[in-house]
């Protein structure tokens, strides 16, 4: 699981650089990226059936995006410990031992 959660986190961070790039040169209102490399001829620089196309392409890429995010939120993927195990949460009726802390040596007390 710890691999798969491994993959999941670089492709969510892949696929938000490629969501910005695509959203960076998608035409809006006043022209977008494209529009600044293209000068007044914005519609030109990619062509408007490549505008319809690219909208398209974000919305894919968004909803993987989103699906990432979800299953990288997932408990049975996120809550794996050093060993592999998956940690148990006990039911509030019963706690878990509490383990002390070691007594300090003498000298190093406050106040002595």
């Amino acid at each position: 699981m710890e691999i798969l959660y491994n993959v999941l986190h670089v492709g969510f961070i892949v696929i938000g650089i490629i969501l910005i790039f695509f959203v960076m040169i998608r035409k809006g209102d006043s022209g977008g990226l494209s529009g600044a490399f293209g000068g007044v001829g914005g519609d030109t620089a990619f062509g408007v059936k490549a505008q319809k196309h690219l909208d398209k392409v974000i919305t894919y890429i968004s909803a993987v995006f989103i699906l990432c995010a979800i299953f990288l939120n997932l408990p049975v993927l996120r809550n794996h410990n050093k060993s592999g195990d998956l940690e148990v949460n006990t039911p509030s009726g019963q706690e878990k031992p509490v383990e002390e802390a070691p007594a300090a040596p003498e000298g190093s007390r406050p106040g002595n």
